[in-house]
């Protein structure tokens, strides 16, 4: 990483409308709304109102993309940097990129700093050596494939994933 980078949660996207929204969010929001229905000692109604605007089937396949992401990450640490540590240890130690209770919210950037207290081996680079700019052409070429064409790209040296926004 260089002075000018950062990284961002492991959190699958989805449109709503024209609006791209945190998978976390919704399936979140609905196990509480659930929650609150099953546990309430009062009125069921609020809930079951609410409830109806959500379609369980959809919900389960978020939640299979939040799995998914989940075991990319962890898996890819576990074939990399983090190869002597068990895959729980590695998902304890992620913690911080799989929800955003500590960065409140989807976009809020992390910094190398907090990365490295995650456990990652940050190596700090010159953003203006000849590595750092092959690093920026493949960052520019992924942002706009995720900016039109695709909704999720992953990419390893050996595996690649996609998820086109184009029904």
């Amino acid at each position: 990483m260089s002075d000018t980078s950062e990284l961002g949660p492991i959190d699958p996207q989805t449109r709503i409308g024209e609006q791209r929204v945190s998978v976390y969010s919704i399936v979140e929001s609905y196990r509480k709304l659930l929650d609150g229905a099953v546990n309430t000692k009062g009125r069921i109604e609020p809930f079951l109102q609410q409830l109806s605007n959500y379609n369980p089937i959809e919900v389960k396949q978020l939640e299979s993309l939040q799995d998914l992401s989940e075991d990319i990450a962890i898996n890819a640490l576990k074939s990399g940097m983090m190869s002597s540590k068990p895959k729980s240890e590695i998902k304890r130690k992620i913690r911080l990129f799989l929800t955003p209770e500590t960065t409140k919210v989807h976009g809020r950037a992390i910094y190398p700093e907090t990365a490295k207290k995650a456990g990652l081996n940050i190596e700090m680079m010159d953003h203006n050596s000849g590595f750092w700019n092959l690093c920026w052409e493949l960052y520019i070429r992924a942002n706009h494939m995720v900016s039109t064409t695709l909704g999720k790209l992953v990419e390893t040296n050996d595996q690649h994933f996609s998820i086109s926004i184009r029904p």
